[in-house]
């Protein structure tokens, strides 16, 4: 099983921060009661002929850096989709992919929004690729 790691987005350097926001200092060294996780995406595929698993294959993308919240105001919102694709033959091709996001309660609904966008577009994507 390969994993590829793919960086989509870079993570501000933290002097770039405390310039953009004067709290941004409290932020980089948080206190034991607040977490950061980053957020990363993975797709998986498993090609299967006659019921006998071939090959298998994962990649993780890092989707955001992280965000500091305090774990009383922290939410999961993990979104996944998969699909099965019978290349004929008995053969077939089954794709999963999904993410899971720390983020505050205020904002459950715009990031369960973009949880569902990214797990169509990379599923849509792998579809295509098959």
């Amino acid at each position: 099983m390969a994993i590829q790691i793919k960086k989509a987005l870079s993570p501000a350097a933290p002097s770039a921060l405390i310039k953009q926001n004067k709290y941004a200092k409290h932020l980089m060294s948080p206190a034991p009661t607040h977490k950061a996780e980053q957020v990363v995406g993975t797709m998986t595929t498993q090609k299967t002929a006659s019921g006998v698993v071939v090959s298998e294959g994962a990649e993780q993308e890092l989707v955001h850096p992280g965000m500091i919240v305090q774990p009383s105001n922290a939410c999961k919102v993990k979104v996944g989709g998969s699909r099965t694709i019978n290349t004929g033959n008995y053969e077939s091709v089954k794709i999963n992919v999904e993410i899971e996001m720390v983020t505050v309660k205020e904002a459950i609904e715009e990031t369960y929004e973009f949880c569902t966008e990214w797990v169509s577009e990379k599923l849509a994507k792998a579809v295509k690729g098959v």
